[in-house]
């Protein structure tokens, strides 16, 4: 089933210069990630992996290379009403009041998910639920793209 909010949120993403992928819950190779290319529709009980966009012939590894294993952040306001739950990591360096994500779930028809799945660097990350009604809106107010600066990182070596 699609997702009725892909349009908008595909336009909010891209105009940061970012997309997503529909990948199974397993995961895929970068090189077979790349040539998925950009999903045409969210899908309700799929998930998508949040990837900046290649420019002038990058792949997809090299673009993201660049950015330290950052990007896509939701800033998270307790009080906000499309807020459905949110649980801050241990081993994440987001800062207070921010998830760092890249993995995008919608399990079902009223809930959206953001999380980055647990790595050995990462055993426990951040993670929140929006409410699929109110999604669009959490996007345009909430949604931002970190930089390697915002977090006082430097760039790896080109």
């Amino acid at each position: 089933m699609i997702f009725p909010h892909t349009d908008q949120l595909r336009e909010i993403v891209e105009s940061l210069e970012w997309t997503f992928i529909q990948i199974p819950p397993e995961g895929l190779p970068w090189e077979e990630i790349e040539a998925r290319g950009p999903a045409k529709n969210l899908e309700i009980g799929h998930t998508c992996i949040m990837v900046p966009m290649a420019v002038d012939g990058e792949s997809l590894r090299g673009a993201y290379s660049h950015l330290c294993g950052l990007g896509p952040s939701m800033v998270i306001d307790p009080s906000w009403k499309g807020l459905s739950e949110y649980e801050t990591g241990t081993s994440s360096i987001e800062r207070k009041g921010e998830i760092l994500f890249s993995r995008i779930w919608i399990p079902n028809e009223k809930i959206f998910a953001i999380v980055t799945p647990r790595t050995p660097e990462n055993p426990n990350p951040s993670m929140a639920t929006f409410h699929n009604s109110d999604i669009v809106e959490t996007f345009e107010n909430y949604f931002r793209i970190v930089s390697p600066e915002d977090y006082g990182i430097g760039r790896p070596p080109n």
